[in-house]
């Protein structure tokens, strides 16, 4: 099967993100892509990666970061956004929630296996299987 897992990471720290797109990409058949909270063209980016599944740093992104999840959304429905955050408050995740996160995570908390185990259960089945390092130029 040549089928790839697509995973975003948006992120302004690069080696957090660089850090994630090698153990992302040492469990499953993916490509990764890397971007940074500001940048200009993200959703244009995201158009024309279509990931399947994007990691959105809530303090990267400022106060853009629920248009964004809007916007990547009403771009591809099925995309599975989780957010990397250091809030935990109820009505912070409600509102995740109802924009169709698929979760929050804790920055302070993460781990590779948390992320490993999150993408397993987004995506039960055979295409998740390890697979050749790919990383598409960011």
């Amino acid at each position: 099967m040549n089928w790839l897992l697509k995973i975003m990471i948006i992120d302004n720290n690069r080696t957090f993100g660089h850090y994630m797109s090698d153990f992302l990409q040492m469990n499953f058949a993916c490509v990764v892509k890397i971007l940074s909270g500001d940048e200009e063209n993200m959703l244009d980016d995201f158009k024309k990666f279509s990931p399947d599944v994007l990691f959105l740093d809530v303090q990267s992104a400022e106060k853009k970061f629920m248009a964004y999840t809007k916007n990547f959304k009403a771009c591809r429905r099925d995309v599975h956004i989780i957010w990397i955050t250091s809030c935990d408050q109820p009505e912070y995740t409600q509102k995740a929630k109802d924009l169709g996160v698929v979760c929050c995570l804790s920055k302070d908390a993460i781990t590779s296996n948390s992320v490993i185990n999150l993408v397993r259960m987004v995506y039960r089945d055979d295409r998740v299987l390890p697979g050749p390092k790919t990383r598409q130029k960011d």
